[in-house]
């Protein structure tokens, strides 16, 4: 059972974690959704992790969509996320994090992708999303899941998480 997993109660933690921590740089106290399972990354040496330099808004992502990458080995240089620096610009630039590090990334404006992985060690990340409920809407379906970006599949209410303790 998912719901009873060591993963799912290390994810669960850090979920709720990052939520106050997004309530206090946000300034939103309302209730929050969260992704309900994570995304994994792998980034293989001489690879990329995902084809094309993209906004999450292309493939339907809601506008408002906080995005937290989370390093879970090395993510340096050619073998981490490049991110535009100053939106509508193409102007990549590293997201360099250590093993446990993470952050919050508003992807669904801000183009990014990944470059050759030109080291010999496989980047291993973790996507979690996050958005206020308020900017849900019924419209959004996922382009690669082809899942509603709704509470009932791709989100989880953050009250919802917080009931399932083990």
């Amino acid at each position: 059972n998912y719901f009873s997993s060591d993963f799912w109660k290390s994810y669960r933690i850090l979920c709720l974690e990052i939520i106050e921590k997004l309530k206090n740089e946000t300034g939103y106290f309302g209730e929050w959704a969260i992704q309900r399972y994570p995304t994994i990354r792998l980034q293989f040496p001489k690879n990329v992790s995902v084809f094309e330099f993209h906004r999450d808004s292309n493939y339907s992502h809601p506008i408002g969509e906080i995005n937290c990458f989370y390093a879970i080995n090395n993510c340096s240089n050619s073998s981490a996320l490049q991110v535009e620096k100053n939106l509508g610009f193409e102007d990549y630039v590293p997201l360099n994090l250590n093993p446990g590090e993470y952050a919050l990334l508003n992807t669904s404006i801000y183009k990014h992708g990944d470059l050759l992985n030109e080291t010999n060690k496989t980047r291993i990340s973790m996507d979690l999303r996050f958005i206020p409920n308020s900017k849900l809407t019924s419209e959004n379906i996922s382009l690669s899941k082809g899942i509603g970006f709704n509470t009932n599949s791709y989100f989880i209410k953050e009250e919802e998480m917080k009931g399932l303790k083990n």
